[in-house]
């Protein structure tokens, strides 16, 4: 939902999506919010291309944490 409100109120969905990880790491000097060798990451696989359509981020069909699929994942 905030990042639907975010791209409702002029931000593009890149814009959105980055906000929420890549700057949100650098923001708080953290090594997280990227898919790179030493970061602390999480992948959340979507139905869908969230960057033509922000409601696709929602549409989650998979999770990995620290390269592992979540028992939780559908």
């Amino acid at each position: 939902m905030n990042l639907r409100a975010m791209v409702t109120y002029g931000f593009t969905p890149y814009e959105a999506l980055t906000t929420a990880t890549s700057l949100a790491g650098e923001t708080l000097h953290e090594d997280l919010g990227r898919i790179a060798p030493g970061m602390y990451a999480d992948l959340a696989i979507v139905d869908g291309d969230p960057l033509t359509d922000i409601k696709d981020a929602a549409n989650v069909e998979q999770v990995l944490v620290s390269g592992w699929r979540t028992p939780s994942s559908p």
